[in-house]
């Protein structure tokens, strides 16, 4: 119902404003996987995550096996190990503490489209402040 609202009028504050609300609780699986330590502030991937991922990036870090979130942070940076090939490192913003208590994790990220949302806020807003410029009032 959402996006055909948004088909119909793009600019429509209130459709815009319900489509942010329904994207900000909403996290994406992407098929970037990592490994983790207990107690690291990092993740290790065997793939490049840059295109996904940077710093403010909210995360959802899901414990394989266990599905279940094991940690909500945001992503500090996202660097690649020098002198190791096909190796990142996505630095967190807060340690991650394990539901199981075995020393390295294989972990699935959920991503929250936080960008998209800023646009459709800021849209939203703007829409609403035309609308009240030009005199228009419920």
């Amino acid at each position: 119902m959402l996006s055909r609202a948004r088909e119909l009028d793009p600019t429509c504050s209130m459709a815009l404003n319900h489509y942010g609300n329904h994207l900000f609780w909403l996290w994406q699986q992407s098929s970037l996987t990592g490994h983790a330590q207990m107690g690291s502030s990092s993740i290790t991937c065997s793939t490049d995550p840059s295109d996904l991922l940077h710093s403010g990036t909210c995360i959802q870090l899901i414990q394989n096996g266990e599905n279940k979130v094991a940690l909500e942070t945001k992503v500090r940076d996202v660097v690649i190990l020098p002198g190791e090939l096909d190796t990142w490192t996505v630095n967190l913003a807060t340690p991650y503490r394990p539901l199981a208590k075995t020393d390295l994790h294989k972990l699935s990220i959920k991503v929250k489209e936080v960008p998209e949302i800023d646009d459709l806020a800021s849209r939203a807003y703007h829409c609403i402040l035309t609308v009240h410029a030009l005199g228009f009032r419920k």
